[in-house]
């Protein structure tokens, strides 16, 4: 095949459908493999295929071919020889560019003219001067478009350099055009023939969105008609030992771990054998959410929580429930600082932050005298925030889970990357007497933090006993939903769950999302790396639409750098957005005003904008604050202004989403309260200079402060599906995480 002719209503087709959009689907991999020749795909209501001479053909429905069309030469361009997630994003975004240049409507920043015939269109996010780009020409046969009243754009070279040459009047559009009539005849030889169209009849009337959402609770049996290539392979595969379910936010990780379950429960229930399951999640909230999910699309659910009851059952907790059941008589629900994992580590934070504030006034003016002069640096130049961080995690996992709570251990230990820089004896005494005086604190207060809770579990797991009634008492399989959000403490406690002769670990995980010790390197995966068995990685996002998606990008590669062991999710990501849906979303806006009364006051203004101009829900808006303080600032403004809105408190918390979704309110909530969460609009107040990431003194400081902000602000962009919108402080000026998506027109910095 040395050409490719793509005509106008095949085009809007190919756009339009969901199954076009993503390599995870079969649809979108025929369409592929016509493109290179490898067969002729099956007709269907909507796409007819036909092979010519040394032409391919795409109609649509009504085998149209005096319309406008899309004809790509294949002497100078080649990319759809390279991986299948890249050639179907070059496809797409040069389709949706010809529907837009037919339509007569403005380019995007990734689009752009050179003179009357020619424009350049990028398909990937434009890193500096060596980025992907493919060359058009508008006007490459004014003698055929003049006659016929068509137009055609031709698709010419593609590569990495500026001076992409044009050799289109090689192309024999006349040729093109009578073998693309004699193919249109009924009846024609080369004309693919549909043998099946009930996939595709279900691709047109239910997975292509208008102007309503999927509903997400549409029970079971209609979820796995709907599913990606991937996810369906993900959900339906058997289990033999354990799989790791990789992916950025929005691409349906805890969805897809909730249909494996259920098709795990009804294969074990109809063919009669036992399977003892456990889903374990962060947060008291998270499980609330999770258990909504169960119950709406698998009714039946109800009745298999009770492992000794039913031969098929499934447990959904967190971690901290699990472990204090397991510690049964000797730990009650009055000695845990908070009941819901979350709630207690931030009371550990509480606590930490009086115990450092003392340890600062009372000790360590004698202690550094001690200490090495970075370590001394570092405690005194580290903003509070960041300092809290870094202690929790050494307090949590160094001295306390590989130390064991010992001095001499834990000097010898080898020091964890990103954390506290020590190099002498008065650094490490200095931070042994900050764990004794929180200690201290934890036995005025008669409570246990969560990290003593899981340890002390932990240790029931590594006894004689356990591993006797392992076989019976433990589970067959153990899904974990974000994974990224366990310290390693507790990652440490899942290997041991599944019974001896299973290892069934099912966890879902996003990498970027972790902060700190969070992250799995060296614990579970290092664990679990060599009896591996099945690795899915899901690049297909749902949620946020490309502009969006690519605003997380530039996000993630600003910090790149800082972190030698980072990997972004999104580097080969694809997108599920019809172009029905991306027409409703904007490139992200970035508005700077003169201070934080106003930036709150224009967070209301702008949400209420948004509910107007798009037709929103008030529940569907999200207001973001970077601080506390912010934070404070908006509910005061709401309640003066009685603008109606809900507070998120915890993490995932849908009960708040549900309250606001009864009620047509806002949400508003911290960045650290986003996650797990989906919005219409996203409105982001308090990103400026200083402020994200904050000020810091400190290399070792201003490592872990960025890798933790990156990640932050991942995750809150990402809640976003049409409409992103960034508020500072016009006096501090532009944060610097957005400077990289400023520059190359990802992020419209407002003046």
């Amino acid at each position: 095949m040395k050409y490719l002719y793509i005509e106008r209503e095949a085009i809007s087709t190919l756009v339009e459908d969901r199954f076009y959009q993503s390599c995870e689907f079969e649809q979108t991999l025929d369409l592929l493999s016509f493109i290179r020749e490898e067969h002729i795909p099956h007709s269907t209501l909507k796409l007819k295929f036909a092979l010519g001479k040394d032409c391919g053909y795409i109609y649509g429905a009504n085998k149209v071919c005096h319309q406008n069309a899309l004809i790509f030469d294949f002497a100078l361009f080649n990319g759809f020889n390279k991986r299948d997630e890249q050639a179907i994003t070059i496809l797409q975004k040069l389709l949706r560019f010809a529907r837009k240049h037919w339509g007569k409507m403005t380019y995007n920043p990734n689009e752009r003219k050179l003179d009357g015939n020619h424009v350049v269109v990028f398909p990937f996010p434009i890193l500096g001067g060596a980025s992907y780009r493919v060359l058009l020409n508008l006007c490459p046969s004014d003698k055929i478009q003049d006659r016929k009243g068509v137009k055609y754009i031709a698709v010419t070279q593609d590569g990495c350099v500026d001076n992409l040459s044009d050799e289109c009047m090689s192309i024999p559009f006349k040729k093109i055009r009578e073998e693309a009539v004699q193919l249109c005849m009924p009846n024609s030889a080369l004309m693919g023939t549909s043998t099946d169209n009930t996939a595709n009849a279900l691709s047109v009337s239910v997975i292509n969105r208008s102007d309503k959402d999927i509903d997400p609770y549409i029970g079971y049996e209609n979820w796995m008609r709907l599913l990606t290539k991937s996810q369906m392979d993900f959900v339906s595969r058997d289990i033999n030992g354990p799989e790791r379910l990789e992916g950025a936010a929005g691409t349906g990780k805890t969805l897809t771990l909730i249909l494996k379950a259920i098709h795990n429960i009804k294969k074990h229930l109809e063919s009669g054998s036992s399977c003892n399951m456990i889903f374990f999640t962060h947060s008291e909230a998270s499980k609330k959410q999770i258990e909504y999910i169960f119950q709406i699309n698998y009714p039946e659910i109800q009745h298999l929580n009770d492992r000794f009851h039913s031969p098929v059952s499934i447990e959904i907790t967190t971690l901290q429930e699990w472990c204090t059941k397991t510690l049964s008589g000797r730990i009650s629900d009055s000695e845990l600082l908070d009941i819901d994992a979350q709630g207690a580590k931030d009371l550990q934070m509480m606590l930490l932050e009086e115990t450092l504030r003392e340890c600062e006034t009372k000790e360590f003016p004698t202690y550094k005298l001690f200490c090495s002069s970075k370590f001394t640096d570092f405690m005194t130049g580290a903003q509070t925030e960041t300092l809290l961080q870094m202690l929790q995690s050494e307090i949590a996992v160094t001295i306390k889970g590989r130390a064991n709570q010992d001095f001499d251990t834990y000097k010898r230990l080898s020091r964890l990357e990103g954390a506290i820089p020590v190099e002498a004896d008065g650094d490490y005494s200095y931070l042994f007497l900050i764990y004794d005086k929180y200690q201290e604190k934890l036995t005025t207060y008669g409570a246990f933090d969560s990290d003593d809770v899981v340890l002390s579990a932990y240790s029931q797991l590594n006894t004689p006993l356990w591993r006797r009634r392992r076989k019976d008492e433990g589970y067959d399989i153990v899904y974990i939903d974000e994974t990224h959000l366990f310290n390693n403490n507790e990652l440490s406690i899942f290997h041991s769950l599944c019974k001896e002769d299973s290892r069934n670990l099912i966890f879902a995980i996003d990498k970027t999302q972790a902060i700190g010790d969070k992250g799995l390197e060296g614990t579970l995966e290092h664990e679990l790396h060599e009896m591996l068995q099945q690795h899915t990685k899901f690049t297909t996002v749902f949620r946020s639409s490309p502009n969006i998606v690519n605003c997380a990008f530039h996000i993630l590669t600003a910090g790149i750098t800082l972190f030698k062991t980072f990997e972004n999710p999104l580097d080969h990501v694809n997108y599920s957005f019809t172009a029905e849906e991306e027409g409703k979303s904007q490139i992200p806006q970035y508005y700077l005003f003169e201070n934080d009364e106003t930036i709150v006051c224009e967070s209301f203004k702008m949400a209420d904008k948004y509910c107007h101009d798009y037709e929103f829900a008030h529940n569907k808006v999200l207001i973001v604050a970077m601080s506390n303080a912010l934070l404070n600032a908006l509910k005061k403004y709401a309640d003066d202004t009685h603008k109606p809105y809900e507070c998120l408190t915890q993490r995932a918390d849908i009960d708040v989403v549900k309250s606001a979704a009864s009620h047509n309110r806002y949400v508003i909530g911290h960045i650290d309260h986003v996650g797990g969460l989906e919005f219409d609009a996203v409105i982001i107040a308090g990103v400026d200079k200083d402020r994200v990431p904050p000020l810091n003194i400190g290399e070792d400081g201003y490592i872990f402060q960025s890798y933790a902000w990156h990640n932050r602000m991942y995750v809150a962009v990402s809640r976003a599906k049409y409409v992103l919108t960034f508020i500072g402080d016009k006096s501090r000026g532009e944060s610097t995480m957005l400077r990289d998506a400023i520059a190359n027109g990802v992020v419209n910095l407002v003046s």
